[in-house]
């Protein structure tokens, strides 16, 4: 029946938000509710105003009002927080092409044999494939590590080049 339904986080927030709302307006109906019946049921002034307090909450309305808090806080976070890292993800795309336009030729052929590889290549791999001396890959590979569009990681006794999304 619900197989179909696909929500985004700016949904999964909404809805959280909406819970927590409702949440919070029963437990303020409930705390209500105990303070009319706690009035009522008084033994020091029978059906008038009881001396103890107008307003007693219970650790039931503690509990829901701080559930409640809770769900908004999470679902504000989930909308914004997650939005933002969406519109970064999005963002760095464009980044990433005008990144791409300005490699040099030997920055671009290097990028190139770690895309064609499916986004993992040892670096002695790279020495070997380009035919280039190990110092001027290593330099091209610093370069391209510093434009953010690839992660060197250290296995052993060499370096498997990561390309970055």
């Amino acid at each position: 029946m619900f197989e179909n339904i696909q929500l985004g986080n700016k949904q999964i927030g909404g809805l959280l938000i909406v819970i927590g709302i409702a949440l919070f307006f029963v437990v303020l109906s409930y705390a209500d509710k105990m303070n009319q019946f706690h009035q009522q049921t008084c033994p020091l002034v029978p059906g008038g105003q009881c001396p103890y307090g107008e307003f007693i909450l219970t650790m039931e309305g503690y509990a829901g009002f701080t559930i409640a808090l809770a769900l908004l806080v999470l679902g504000f976070y989930i909308m914004t927080r997650i939005a933002k890292e969406e519109f970064r993800a999005k963002t760095s795309k464009g980044e990433k092409e005008n990144l791409l336009k300005d490699l040099t030729n030997k920055e671009r052929s290097i990028y190139n044999l770690v895309v064609s590889s499916g986004g993992t290549i040892f670096q002695s791999d790279i020495v070997e494939k380009s035919g280039d001396s190990k110092v001027n890959v290593t330099r091209a590979l610093d370069r391209l590590e510093g434009k953010g569009l690839i992660e060197r990681k250290r296995r052993g006794m060499s370096n498997v080049i990561i390309l970055k999304h």
